[in-house]
């Protein structure tokens, strides 16, 4: 049993809190005040969702309350004794949505999140969301939506209400299913041939006998390429042998070319080189005779080379006095002339004084004036507006007064203009005077720069030492040239005696070289005839060994021919293997297919077979059930009884009078209502039978008033003796009476965007 219900910024419900009890409960109120969200509510805490969610008319976010960021729904249900609260939060932040659940038992939390909260409350009441919505909660306006609909909607609904639309749906899809199979199969059947497929595995056959043939030609010249190597390494080995010899051969044969080389290079030297006809004693002592002129000559040069250096520093010093002293006197001459242009330094320091003087004159005269213009001032400022003399005390009147203050002023203006003539004059005199102080300083400082060093120096006896000593280091360089080409001859001389003497040496020695080259000479020739080296044989074998090696690899290129026939055979094949397998497997794909086809025939026959069991069975049962329910909820006797028929396009709902009559032929607005109710509660029976809840949600549409008291009657004191717990929720007022268990009015004001407020009844 549902207990109670407190819902918090949940759509138009601010803060309410509802109590429900064992039989009918009433949710009474306007269109928009806010009942069908109570009951939405009970289904979105119970699953997570409702069906205008599942049909996507509303958003989670939807379902907080207008400005507000969080809503909250907590649910009690009361079951075998044990109170159970289910709660459900909705969070809103900028664009996303979050949601939390929680189900606690006496106050213990038991499960957290939605899917785990979920499948206890499944568990817990015996039904899931699918089935709650088939068979306990009428959505509004639909207590008898069945019997206004065509046939074949309301076998569709119907159906669906049952649950048995999916084997509908199934059915249905597996002909889709078999139809696009069919048509892949006509596909496949596009790009297969079995002949063609045959044709491809001759192919193949074919391709594998030319594959082993060329084998067998590769392997006979692998052979005989085997024999060949074998041949050429035999010979290979005693060339080798051969090579050993021959190096030894070559390297002595070297040497005799050497050797000959070298005596015909004596031989050659010996004949060029003749003797002069001096003997080594005689060149000894010319040698020794040039060597000692030759020394006193470069004494002779050293001293020369010393004389020119004395003189060369002399020359320097005296060149830089000269130099130093012109230089000194060409400053000088410049600095009298610049003083000149200042003239004399006493007439500067005579003129400085009388300026100087007058400066201090217009000065004592500036400071006169200055203070008769401040004793004027205050006097016109004592006088003002008295007519008293300000020194003598004497009243001179106003006219008087008047002249001396015009008197006054006027002087003042002319003392101010003096003073302004004797401040420039001033101004010109302080110019003249650091002008004229100027230019005593430079006469004083140009006169400190003249030097009286070059006043004693003697410029012409300078120049005459200068050139003396210019002519003596000249007459001493022209003797150094003489003696340096006295040194040249003279070592020319010995060079060439020097020559003979070397030739004379070496000719000795490369007589005892040529001795003991041609000693030399036989060994080596015996050496040569001792190695036993054949070069005729040698190039024959080695020519043998070439040829070897020619058919080699003539055999070699034959083998990798084959290979490579080998190789494009092996490629032919992969593409032929590769079409057949795609063959194949299409082929395959093919059976697959017609296999499936076979299997999805069975299958949908046996789903039309299961569901039309089902079907019956249901309908025998909702029949059973309606028929126990109606004497309880029509208590009159013309109808004595209600039954669903189904047929292959439509479900039938007949009552008995003296036999049985299709219902929407015979039956009033009331019996239409309570047939309707019937459907209902069975259904709600026979789908939930251990739960006994019902919903219904606006149930009087579209019935009369006669219709409505009927169905206020039944609800009220009917209904209770079959279900344990049933929600009504209308907006018409004769449904209200004191047989409802627990009663609520909704109202609000939507367009103020007012909560949801709530009454008891």
């Amino acid at each position: 049993m549902i207990s109670s219900l407190e819902l918090s910024n949940w759509r138009s419900h601010g803060n309410t809190r509802l109590s429900f009890k064992k039989g009918t409960n009433l949710l009474l109120g306007i269109m928009g005040a806010g009942k069908s969200s109570v009951l939405d509510a009970v289904s979105f805490a119970l699953f997570g969702t409702f069906p205008a969610i599942e049909s996507r008319k509303n958003s989670v976010s939807d379902l907080v309350r207008y400005s507000e960021d969080e809503a909250e729904i907590k649910l009690g249900i009361n079951t075998e004794g044990e109170e159970y609260v289910i709660e459900r939060k909705i969070r809103k932040k900028g664009s996303k949505t979050s949601t939390d659940a929680y189900i606690y038992r006496d106050g213990v939390l038991l499960e957290k999140g939605s899917m785990p909260v979920n499948e206890y409350v499944e568990k817990l009441l015996s039904v899931d969301y699918e089935l709650f919505t088939r068979a306990i909660y009428s959505e509004q306006n639909r207590i008898d939506y069945f019997l206004g609909l065509n046939p074949k909607k309301r076998k569709e609904e119907i159906d669906r209400l049952l649950g048995i639309d999916k084997f509908e749906t199934a059915r249905t899809n597996i002909v889709s299913v078999i139809n696009r199979l069919k048509a892949g199969k006509k596909e496949l059947e596009k790009d297969y041939s079995r002949e063609e497929a045959e044709k491809t595995e001759e192919k193949i056959k074919k391709s594998d006998i030319k594959t082993a043939r060329i084998e067998d030609s590769r392997k006979k010249e692998l052979a005989e390429l085997e024999r060949k190597k074998k041949e050429i390494e035999i010979n290979e080995k005693r060339l080798n042998e051969m090579r050993e010899v021959k190096k030894k051969y070559d390297e002595i044969f070297e040497n005799i070319i050497r050797n000959e080389n070298s005596i015909k290079n004596i031989n050659e030297e010996l004949e060029a080189g003749k003797s002069c006809g001096k003997g080594i004693d005689e060149i000894v002592i010319e040698l020794d005779s040039l060597s000692a002129e030759i020394k006193l000559a470069q004494i002779k040069m050293e001293e020369d080379y010393k004389r020119t250096t004395v003189l060369s520093r002399e020359l320097g010093a005296l060149e830089n006095s000269h130099k130093r002293m012109a230089e000194i006197e060409k400053r000088n001459k410049e600095l009298k002339k610049r003083i000149g242009e200042f003239g004399s330094a006493e007439e500067m320091r005579t003129e400085l004084g009388r300026l100087k003087e007058r400066q201090s004159l217009i000065k004592s005269e500036y400071l006169a004036l200055e203070s008769y213009k401040k004793d004027a001032s205050v006097f016109i400022a004592k006088m003002d507006g008295k007519t008293e003399c300000p020194m003598c005390g004497t009243d001179i009147g106003a006219e008087g007064f008047r002249r001396i203050k015009i008197e006054k002023e006027k002087e003042l203006l002319e003392t101010g203009e003096k003073l302004r003539r004797i401040g420039s004059e001033l101004v010109e005199l302080d110019k003249k005077i650091r002008n004229t102080e100027n230019k005593v300083e430079k006469i004083g400082e140009l006169k400190g720069m003249v030097s009286q060093e070059a006043e004693s120096f003697d410029f012409e006896g300078a120049l005459i030492e200068i050139t003396g000593k210019k002519e003596l280091k000249k007459k001493i360089e022209n003797e150094i040239i003489e003696i340096k080409k006295s040194i040249e001859e003279l070592e020319k001389n010995r060079k060439n005696i020097e020559k003979e003497k070397t030739v004379i040496e070496r000719r000795g020695v490369l007589e005892n070289k040529l001795e003991e080259l041609s000693k030399k000479r036989m060994e080596l020739e015996k050496q040569k005839n001792e190695t036993g080296f054949d070069s005729e044989k040698y190039e024959l074998l080695r020519r043998e060994i070439e040829r070897a090696g020619i058919t080699a690899a003539e055999i070699k290129g034959k083998v990798n021919s084959y290979g490579l026939e080998i190789r494009k055979e092996a490629e032919f094949k992969e593409v032929l293997e590769k079409e057949i397998k795609k063959m194949r497997r299409i082929e395959g794909k093919i059976r697959k297919i017609e296999k499936r086809e076979e299997q999805l025939a069975v299958f949908k026959n046996a789903l039309l077979e299961t569901q039309l069991e089902i079907r019956s069975g249901m309908v025998d049962s909702i029949n059973t059930a309606m028929n126990e329910i109606w004497p309880i909820i029509y208590p009159y006797g013309d109808y004595g009884g209600i039954r669903m028929m189904v047929s292959d396009k439509d479900y039938l709902f007949e009552i008995f009078d003296s036999e049985w009559k299709e219902l929407e032929r015979v039956a009033s607005g009331g019996e239409r209502a309570c047939a309707a109710l019937a459907l209902r509660v069975a259904l709600s029976t026979v789908l939930t039978p251990n739960l006994s809840w019902l919903i219904l949600d606006e149930p009087t549409h579209n019935l009369d008033k006669n219709s409505v008291s009927l169905l206020s009657e039944t609800l009220q004191a009917k209904i209770p003796e079959i279900v344990d717990q049933t929600f009504i929720i209308t907006h018409e007022e004769m449904l209200s009476g004191a047989g409802f268990t627990a009663g609520y009015r909704f109202y609000r004001d939507k367009e103020k965007k007012e909560a949801t407020k709530v009454e008891s009844l």
